[in-house]
């Protein structure tokens, strides 16, 4: 996918920018689902009208796709958590969101049919109700005593 990606090729300026985003935002999109390319092409625009885009940035992306987690250990997460994940993700494998249920204790894995790396609004649904499924399982946290007053 990351080899068929970097192969792709769009003018210089907005339009092929635009063009870029589009086609990354399709290659990632969730084979199970219809692609919403004005909705993608409406983001892309929202992206480079907000600052710098990461479109062409081939050495950003090289550092996202080589980086190394850094936080805490999952094994020590002490609150209800939810692992969502597509079944046809193209960047990464499912085994991977598999690897991290099974780090976090009583984590719940959730494999999504027909989504990719993306999150179609087809699911939006079913990714709200395991959201708030996990909300109910989580006890309240004692509160911290204000100090200082």
């Amino acid at each position: 996918m990351l080899a068929r990606l970097s192969r792709m090729r769009f003018p210089d300026g907005h339009d092929g920018d635009v063009a870029a985003g589009v086609a990354l935002a399709r290659a990632i999109a969730s084979p199970g689902y219809p692609f919403d390319e004005p909705g993608a092409r409406a983001a892309v625009e929202r992206e480079l009208a907000a600052g710098p885009s990461g479109v062409r940035d081939t050495r950003a992306q090289s550092r996202q796709t080589g980086a190394r987690w850094s936080g805490g250990r999952l094994a020590e997460v002490r609150v209800p958590a939810l692992v969502l994940h597509g079944e046809q993700d193209p960047l990464i494998r499912p085994s991977a969101a598999r690897d991290v249920a099974a780090a976090l204790p009583g984590s719940r894995l959730v494999l999504l049919p027909g989504v990719g790396h993306d999150l179609p609004a087809g699911v939006w649904p079913q990714v709200a109700g395991e959201i708030r499924a996990v909300a109910d399982r989580a006890t309240p946290m004692p509160r911290k005593p204000r100090s200082g007053r």
